[in-house]
């Protein structure tokens, strides 16, 4: 609670988003306390993470990749302030890579330079940016810098805590108990109705099975405003799904047109879980891939064009404030990422959906299993093709 005796404000998710809001809130003047919920098992970072994959031989320095987030570039004067803020601290880095673009049905590579700039072959602005950026010592540097520009005492973390449930009510619920002259029709004290409030309640460790360790639901807080930094919020069938009750209120007249439902004057709660609920999913793959070859290979990122598997290779290893692993004898090998189509992707959750009876269907071993191979051998045929490329001016 706030010095003043203010509820605190509740943001669900500390990724890029999550950690941006809270640094505007709780670095405001006279500012309430954020407490910052996240699920994630490794911490925070959502997509902005890193994997640390198990392998049957010891690996001097240990594999790492970034899964999610590849890079992130930095348009706006604000962000690229916060930028040289974390450049500076050493949570971030300049990554300046080998890019562009590469046809793998030509095997033909064009370099960044020599790319147009319109965006018809792009990914999230590598090829558009003059800047591009990276965590460092991996993507996670970028949320570990966020937080630090969040003054202490204004935030509550709250790691590896999942919101399963919020509950809206309006005004105090035990007003009429503190305030019994409220009850009175006559009364010539008239108080003025506390607004709504929200009650949260969640899990430990992401854990809903009975009988494991923090799988009993327990109350994380009262709160004055929840912000949710994610649409899987409204959905059901997923890890971070969350049921929301109580005084939503009517949905505003209005509501169903294009943006309103969560903006300005028609913002309301009810008609925002709705749009939110109602976002199409996009799925996307991630292999990761360790090479113990000679690198050979002419570009740090590429944007793949001409499959219909992959859309961007990645060399993990060549990032800045990353080293690659040692293969045998004193040989260093090569840790790349490659991100999988849309179309691709689509066509893979067709056949095995990510939730069934609107349960959870987890990405397990046996579940990859129908993609790995397959993303597997067309990162490789790409990458033997680019080794044997020529450059397109």
């Amino acid at each position: 609670m706030s010095h003043d005796g203010r509820l605190p404000v509740a943001i669900i998710g500390a990724g890029v988003a999550g950690l941006s809001c809270a640094a505007v809130i709780a670095n405001a003047a006279d500012c309430p306390v954020v407490h910052l919920i996240d699920q994630g098992s490794r911490g925070r970072g959502g997509r902005a993470s890193s994997s640390r994959p198990t392998t049957t031989t010891t690996r001097d320095p240990a594999m790492v990749f970034d899964h999610g987030c590849q890079f992130f570039t930095a348009e706006s004067p604000e962000f690229r302030e916060t930028c040289a803020k974390l450049e500076r601290s050493g949570h971030i880095a300049r990554w300046h890579g080998r890019f562009g673009s590469f046809d793998a049905s030509t095997g033909t590579l064009r370099e960044k330079s020599n790319n147009t700039r319109d965006g018809d072959v792009d990914f999230f602005g590598l090829l558009a940016s003059d800047e591009v950026y990276v965590g460092v010592p991996t993507m996670r540097g970028l949320c570990d810098g966020l937080r630090t520009l969040i003054r202490d005492e204004t935030v509550v973390d709250m790691p590896q805590c999942a919101v399963t449930k919020l509950t809206r009510f309006q005004g105090d619920p035990d007003a009429n108990k503190k305030h019994p002259e409220n009850t009175t029709p006559n009364t010539a004290t008239h108080r003025r109705e506390p607004p709504a409030r929200w009650l949260a309640t969640g899990v430990d460790g992401r854990r809903l099975d009975e009988n494991h360790v923090g799988s009993t639901e327990r109350v994380l807080g009262e709160f004055n405003a929840v912000v949710g930094t994610d649409v899987m919020l409204a959905k059901t069938g997923t890890p971070g799904s969350c049921s929301i009750m109580g005084d939503l209120g009517d949905e505003a007249e209005g509501a169903e047109r294009d943006g309103d439902a969560f903006c300005g004057e028609f913002a309301n709660v009810k008609s925002t879980w709705r749009v939110m609920a109602a976002v199409a999913p996009s799925s996307l793959f991630s292999l990761m891939l360790a090479l113990d070859s000679p690198d050979d290979i002419p570009f740090d990122a590429v944007v793949v064009t001409g499959s219909e598997i992959i859309q961007l290779l990645v060399r993990d290893s060549g990032k800045p404030g990353r080293e690659g692993y040692f293969a045998g004898d004193d040989a260093r090998g090569t840790l790349w990422t490659a991100v999988s189509t849309k179309q691709y992707a689509a066509s893979v959750v067709a056949e095995l959906p990510l939730s069934v009876d609107g349960a959870y269907n987890p990405q397990t071993e046996a579940y990859l299993a129908n993609v790995t191979p397959v993303m597997e051998k067309e990162t490789i045929r790409v990458l033997t093709d680019a080794s044997l490329s020529k450059t397109k001016p």
